[in-house]
């Protein structure tokens, strides 16, 4: 399977190939446009070990824009970060969730940008991992609201209570098996966090 299209170590005067290639963190670089023209090794290694592929590989080929694979208001935020590395010359950095059934993860995302404004070299590396513990019972009825559905936050996919709609619970069954009548919305945390402001 072809990784970089080949254009992609022109691209390269700043960061040797041979550097990203062994890095063991998830690296991926979009061009100008913000398609994807490369993947290490490790990025699929990533899928794979996280069930997602062969998802990740049919849904997010070389050339395919990385803006397609990021949905909701999310998307206008990882545009504007991607611009402002393209724009400045400056690498910049990016914190961001990506939690499995079992374990709390938080990574930080570096964004390298390639000279002449040609491209962004992204390196996710894990800050903070840590095992997750059921905290609520998996039974329906401690989630099921009066609409008749179980709302879950679309960015930290913890669930709302419907015993105390203030609590947001991390139910790791509706993460690996979401019930019929699941509902995305933005619990209040994460909305402060990534849109109140923008």
């Amino acid at each position: 399977m072809n990784r970089y299209l080949e254009n992609f170590k022109n691209k390269l005067v700043e960061i040797d190939f041979e550097t990203l290639e062994e890095d063991p963190h998830s690296i991926y670089a979009v061009d100008e446009n913000f398609n994807l023209i490369y993947f290490n090794e490790a990025y699929f290694q990533f899928a794979r070990d996280n069930d997602g592929e062969p998802q990740i590989t049919n849904n997010h080929s070389l050339g395919s824009n990385i803006l397609s694979a990021i949905k909701g208001d999310i998307k206008k935020i990882y545009a504007q970060a991607l611009t402002e590395v393209l724009t400045t010359g400056k690498s910049k950095n990016l914190s961001y969730e990506c939690s499995s059934i079992k374990k709390y993860r938080l990574f930080m995302q570096r964004l390298y940008p390639l000279k002449k404004a040609k491209g962004v070299v992204i390196i996710n590396s894990l800050q903070v991992e840590s095992e997750l513990k059921n905290v609520a019972s998996h039974l329906e009825k401690n989630y099921l609201q009066e609409t008749g559905f179980i709302n879950q936050c679309s960015n930290c996919r913890r669930t709302q209570s419907a015993i105390d709609i203030n609590k947001w619970d991390w139910v790791p069954s509706y993460i690996s098996t979401m019930p019929k009548n699941m509902s995305h919305t933005i619990c209040p945390i994460c909305f402060d966090y990534y849109w109140k402001n923008i």
